[in-house]
């Protein structure tokens, strides 16, 4: 699509609004009271399918998902919490588990049963949690662009790379590091829409609930979940990921997963979604076509 056609802001495309719910109190500890953002789009009648996002971004990185799917699903993307319109958790060093008890929590809220999860980045591992932790409420497991989590690396390096990530938002603050971050998270030869888009979404993370996740990421260990799931799972990695690279982290995750397809994406980078909606959302389409 040229450029021309496509407008320089994720703001400047058609959303749903951002709405919020509150946790009942009497809920889980970890999550009692926490107001959660999220945008839905679709008819309540048709299967839900929730998008997760990554660490550097909100429900609003899957603009290009709600015209694709919201025809036939109802299409649920959240605020992870400390994001956009969600409160942040009380501890301060949550663990996977925490934020998929979050999820769940959203989902009582929506009177939302079971579905389609499909989480990006950091959210492929709040995804695989929560389908391990509730699997009676997971229909399918999409993994786009997945992290594995940091707790099997040397626990030097293990901080090392935490502190490098806290530290970096210190120095530059949200819009500093999203000048830094966003051209990594592309391929070299994106569109500047999808470079502004990057770019954009990186500028509205808020400091403490991306420390937050970022202590999760430090600690995090996404085959431990897999190890406990059965349903149908879609791994999805753009050839010029240099985040989480296929050979390092899609492909083991695809190796240890019993039920999974794997797709590498020829052309984008790591927000596939973002620079190769067309393409990603045909394949994601096509699988919950298949195991839906």
């Amino acid at each position: 699509m040229p450029e021309t056609d496509e407008p320089t802001s994720l703001q400047d495309r058609a959303i749903p609004e951002l709405s919020a719910l509150d946790a009942p109190a009497s809920g889980k500890s970890n999550v009692a009271g926490l107001r959660l953002g999220f945008r839905e789009a679709g008819n309540t009648d048709t299967p839900a399918l929730v998008f997760l996002h990554g660490i550097g971004s909100n429900s609003t990185g899957f603009r290009y998902q709600f015209p694709a799917f919201s025809a036939d699903f109802r299409v649920v993307s959240w605020d992870a919490p400390g994001y956009g319109g969600s409160s942040d958790l009380a501890i301060p060093a949550p663990d996977a588990s925490d934020y998929a008890d979050a999820l769940a929590a959203l989902l009582d809220q929506l009177k939302i049963d079971d579905c389609h999860i499909a989480g990006s980045s950091l959210g492929a591992i709040i995804a695989a949690s929560f389908a391990a932790r509730y699997p009676e409420r997971a229909r399918t497991l999409a993994l786009i662009a997945p992290a594995t989590g940091n707790r099997r690396l040397d626990p030097v390096d293990r901080e090392a790379l935490l502190n490098s990530r806290i530290d970096d938002l210190e120095r530059y603050g949200a819009e500093g590091l999203a000048d830094r971050r966003a051209p990594a998270l592309v391929s070299p030869g994106a569109s500047k829409q999808a470079l502004a888009a990057a770019r954009e979404v990186v500028a509205s993370i808020k400091p403490r609930g991306y420390g937050q996740a970022a202590r999760m990421l430090a600690n995090a260990d996404i085959f431990e979940d897999l190890a406990q799931i059965d349903i149908a799972t879609l791994i999805v990695v753009g050839s010029n990921d240099t985040v989480t690279p296929a050979d390092t982290f899609a492909g083991p995750i695809n190796a240890a997963t019993r039920n999974s397809e794997y797709h590498i994406i020829e052309g984008p980078g790591h927000l596939i979604k973002i620079e190769a909606p067309d393409i990603f959302n045909e394949t994601l389409h096509d699988f919950l076509t298949r195991h839906g």
